[in-house]
């Protein structure tokens, strides 16, 4: 049991709140799981316990970037999936280039426990550099949409609205980075 409870801080990174026994709340939620995911048949028994229980995925943090505020010119991060949001999800939102002639845009996919703007208290997933066309005014519009599938499959683009030009960020965010090492479950006995 504390090895499961060692595992459960580690990968949702907070104290596990325990209200029966972690060993067999795990054992159940993954057979649930299994029989939920599986293609091959279930007996009659599993399938009404399966369409009795209402199971939704959901995202367990807030996923978002990192933009310029026009009215503050202050860096800030911007939620784009909030936490608990249902899964599969798409969401869409518009950005603007800031300076004359800017050529390069910073795509960013953060990720944070409570809705923050302070980029200090997020955490920068993954990052890249997009290159956009030269010799344009501020202001130009720049979508962005991030998408997350029921593999826990983050993908964040952002578009160049006027030059089609495309950056594309991707980040499995139900697999944490821990320092698990796969000994150790290797070491469980299935009954």
């Amino acid at each position: 049991t504390p090895c499961v409870q060692t595992l459960a801080k580690d990968l949702f990174e907070c104290d596990p709140i325990v209200t029966a026994n972690p060993d067999t709340v795990i054992g159940l939620g993954a057979a649930f799981y299994a029989i939920l995911k599986t293609d091959k048949p279930i007996t009659a028994a599993q399938r009404k316990d399966v369409e009795q229980t209402e199971v939704t995925e959901v995202v367990n943090g807030f996923y978002g970037t990192l933009l310029v505020d026009p009215g503050t010119n202050e860096l800030e991060n911007v939620v784009i999936i909030p936490k608990n949001t249902q899964i599969p999800a798409t969401e869409v939102m518009m950005a603007q280039t800031m300076v004359d002639n800017q050529t390069k845009l910073e795509c960013k996919i953060t990720e944070c426990r409570t809705e923050e703007k302070d980029p200090e208290y997020v955490k920068v997933l993954i990052k890249d550099t997009m290159n956009l066309p030269g010799g344009r005014p501020a202001g130009q519009e720049i979508e962005i949409t991030f998408t997350v599938d029921t593999n826990g499959t983050l993908k964040g683009t952002f578009l160049d609205i006027a030059s089609g030009e495309k950056g594309e960020l991707t980040k499995n965010i139900f697999k944490k980075d821990t320092n698990v090492n796969d000994s150790i479950i290797d070491q469980f006995d299935i009954e």
